[in-house]
């Protein structure tokens, strides 16, 4: 059922052929890559599924689509990258930050060069150890989550670290916060090779408590603001997830907000399978709901 009253599905699709247009425009050339793929809603109560058959373009050496996800409030696009041409044919593309669908065309064309001007990198990034070197890029990225609001997921309590040594002491620091709800972790940082910078923190719990179980999950991870939408989270998750396998798990939960698209969609492309939905009582996100997907390590839940 569409759950909108003030816009039809023909006007959203309207406005993605006007995008697509606007990427021709900016030199970006049409391709016979992808294949058709459901697109699915977000939001508490919201039930819209379709088959999206829109085309992959090229531009540079990176493959971008125009999608949709479908907020409560109102529609937005988003652009969907990739930087192989094998992950654009297997529809294994990450998605930018999401646009309101109702933008003028001026607009329009200020996203999509932000977009097109970025660079995807997927296969361009190493899960590091914190290390001594790191301190000044892991206290910037602390300041930067602060005074964005963003939620500091897989960040292992970095925002009440008074000091990075004090943050590198994971087990005395939050073993005495969590007394026996503890549990231990393995930390690593997301490092982009070019240029040796800390663009993501990603942490693995090596078991679940009842909190974990719930809400928590396994795997937590953020990405740093301005760096988002260039396929790192996806690739960080995918490297943890072979960490996990070192460790002998079989499969690992991994959770995020019911309308945090890009954090389902990144889970999805691992391997993630929808559980279940529950209420967020410990006030996680902002949708009120918690999406709780597994991964199955023993089938490759790498692989998109």
């Amino acid at each position: 059922m569409w759950p909108y009253k003030t816009v039809t599905r023909r006007q959203l699709e309207e406005k993605k052929d006007l995008v697509e247009r606007l990427l021709v425009r900016l030199g970006a050339v049409p391709t016979h890559l992808g294949q058709p793929h459901p697109v699915s809603t977000y939001g508490p109560g919201m039930g819209e599924t379709h088959l999206s058959r829109r085309a992959v373009y090229r531009y540079g050496g990176s493959f971008y689509r125009v999608d949709e996800v479908l907020f409560r409030e109102k529609p937005f696009l988003v652009i969907e990258c990739a930087s192989r041409e094998e992950d654009a044919r297997n529809n294994a593309m990450e998605d930018a930050d999401p646009f309101p669908w109702d933008l003028g065309e001026a607009e329009l064309l200020a996203e999509l060069r932000t977009v097109l001007e970025g660079e995807v990198v997927m296969d361009n990034i190493r899960l590091a150890e914190p290390a001594l070197d790191y301190e000044d890029q892991v206290m910037a990225y602390k300041e930067a989550f602060l005074r964005s609001g963003d939620s500091f997921a897989g960040c292992a309590g970095l925002e009440t670290a008074e000091s990075y040594a004090h943050w590198l002491d994971f087990e005395g620091r939050l073993s005495k916060q969590y007394g026996e709800g503890y549990v231990p972790s393995t930390v690593r940082l997301g490092v982009r090779a070019a240029d040796n910078k800390v663009v993501g923190i990603i942490d693995l719990r090596h078991r679940l408590n009842p909190f974990l179980l719930r809400f928590g999950g396994n795997i937590g991870y953020s990405v740093l603001p301005g760096e988002r939408g260039k396929g790192y989270a996806g690739e960080m998750l995918r490297q943890m997830l072979g960490l996990c396998r070192e460790r002998g798990l079989e499969r690992v939960l991994v959770t995020c907000d019911k309308e945090n698209p890009a954090s389902a969609r990144v889970i999805l492309r691992n391997g993630g399978v929808l559980e279940n939905e529950v209420p967020d009582e410990a006030g996680l996100g902002k949708s009120g709901f918690i999406q709780r997907y597994w991964i199955d390590l023993e089938r490759g839940g790498d692989t998109p």
